[in-house]
């Protein structure tokens, strides 16, 4: 699956350290998890610090693709979001 775009004008501040962060598609990592659990995340480059962008399940990749992520489902961001928190503790777990 490809993944999500991001605008490489999208820039964060890192929660540790302070830096800005400019966001680009090619700066996001993905790790996917043998329980069909996919995280899309990227790490600040000054403290290494890991952030987590998008985490899917199965059933969120396929509506994602059939229906783009910015799609009005609201239902989609919701689940997004869910699966986000719940799997939150994963962050440790990233290379």
């Amino acid at each position: 699956m490809k993944s999500r775009q991001v605008s490489a004008k999208t820039t964060v501040v890192c929660d540790i350290c302070g830096e800005n962060i400019l966001l680009e598609d090619s700066k996001l990592k993905h790790k996917h998890f043998p329980d069909g659990i996919h995280i899309d995340y990227f790490s600040c480059e000054h403290c290494g610090a890991k952030y987590v962008y998008l985490v899917t399940d199965a059933a969120l990749r396929k509506d994602i693709k059939r229906r783009g992520f910015k799609s009005s489902a609201s239902y989609m961001k919701t689940r997004a979001l869910e699966l986000k928190c719940a799997y939150a503790d994963r962050v440790k777990e990233l290379p």
